[in-house]
C-alpha cells in the first residue's frame, strides 16, 4: 500500500480548482485545459495532459499519454518525467525526461538526460536542452525546420556556485580568526599570569577563546565539504556530454555545447557529437568501438 495515495477516478477538469496533494497521486483520465496540479510525491497521469500545469515537488511525473498545449508546463522538481509525446510544450526535470514517440515544438530542460527513442523518437522544432545526454532517432526533419538542442553543464555550473559561496565564507571566517589570534596570543604571552587580570578583562579573554574555538571547527567543516565538492567538480569535468542520433540528424538543426555551437549543413545517420574545444560530429559504431578499446 503507498502512504497517503490520493487517486482521482476520472478526468481532472479546470472546475475542481488547484489540485494540491501531499503525497502521491494518480489522474485515471485526461487533465483538461487549464487544470492546475501539484502533490509533493510522484504524480501518474492514465491519459494526455491539454494547456495545463503539473508540478511534483520530490518525485516523478509519468504521463501515458502525451502533453500538449504552449501552455502546458511539466515539472518533477526532484525527479524524472516520462511521456508518450510532447506538442508545443515545456517539460523541466531534475531527473531524465523521456519521451516514446516525439517532441514537436517543445520546449525541454532537463539536468540529466534526454531519450527519444523507443517509439519513433523524433525532435522537430523548439529547443531540447539537457545537462549529460540527448539521444534521439530523429532530430529536425526533411524541411530543415530549426530545432536546437544544447547540452549545458548545469552540475558544473551549481558546483562552482557552491565552491565560490564557501570560498566567501572561509574568507569571512579566516578574517575574523586572524583579528581573534591577536588576543590568543596575548594569552600565551601572560601565561600564567592570565589568573592576575580583573575578572571582567579574564571572562572576555575567554569569550574570545570559545568564539575561536568555534570559528575553527566552522573552517574545518567548509575545507572539508570544499574538498568534497572539488573532487566531485573534477569527476563532473570529466564526463563525456553527448548527443546521439541514431537514425538522421537533419540540415537546419543548430547544436550548442556550453559556449560551443555547431549549425548543421548537411543530413548526416547514426551519429554522435561531442566537445573537443569545438563540436565534433563522429561515426556512432566507430566512436563506441574506440571508446570500448581505449584501454
Amino acid at each position: 500500500m503507498i502512504e497517503n495515495l490520493r487517486e482521482i477516478a476520472g478526468s481532472v477538469t479546470p472546475e475542481m480548482k488547484n489540485i494540491e496533494h501531499d503525497g502521491p497521486l494518480v489522474v485515471n483520465g485526461n487533465v483538461e485545459s487549464g487544470s492546475f496540479i501539484v502533490a509533493t510525491g510522484d504524480i501518474l497521469i492514465h491519459g494526455d495532459v491539454e494547456s495545463s500545469k503539473i508540478k511534483s515537488i520530490k518525485g516523478h511525473v509519468v504521463i501515458d499519454g502525451g502533453v500538449r498545449g504552449v501552455n502546458s508546463i511539466i515539472y518533477a522538481n526532484g525527479g524524472d518525467v516520462k511521456a508518450r509525446f510532447v506538442y508545443n510544450a515545456t517539460i523541466k526535470a531534475e531527473g531524465d525526461v523521456v519521451i516514446k514517440d516525439m517532441a514537436i515544438e517543445a520546449h525541454i530542460i532537463t539536468k540529466h538526460s534526454l531519450f527519444v527513442f523507443d517509439g519513433e523518437g523524433k525532435i522537430e522544432g523548439g529547443e531540447a536542452e539537457a545537462g549529460i545526454d540527448i539521444v534521439a532517432n530523429f532530430i529536425g526533419n526533411n524541411s530543415a525546420l530549426a530545432t536546437v538542442v544544447r547540452i549545458s553543464d548545469f552540475k558544473l555550473r551549481e558546483l562552482y556556485a557552491f565552491l565560490s559561496r564557501i570560498d566567501i565564507q572561509v574568507k569571512e571566517i579566516t578574517e575574523q580568526m586572524n583579528h581573534l589570534e591577536k588576543f590568543i596570543e596575548v594569552i600565551r604571552l601572560l601565561g600564567n599570569k592570565v589568573i592576575t587580570l580583573p575578572m571582567e578583562k579574564k571572562q572576555d579573554l575567554a569569550l574570545k577563546v570559545k568564539k575561536y574555538n568555534e570559528l575553527k571547527l566552522q573552517l574545518d567543516k567548509f575545507n572539508a565539504e570544499k574538498s568534497k565538492l572539488v573532487v566531485e567538480q573534477k569527476k563532473e569535468d570529466e564526463l563525456e556530454r553527448t548527443v546521439i542520433v541514431k537514425r538522421t540528424l537533419f540540415t537546419g538543426v543548430y547544436v550548442y555545447m556550453d559556449k560551443a555551437k555547431l549549425p548543421i549543413q548537411h543530413s548526416y545517420a547514426n551519429v554522435i557529437l561531442y566537445k573537443r574545444g569545438i563540436i565534433i560530429i563522429g561515426d556512432y559504431d566507430k566512436f563506441m568501438y574506440r571508446k570500448k578499446y581505449a584501454y
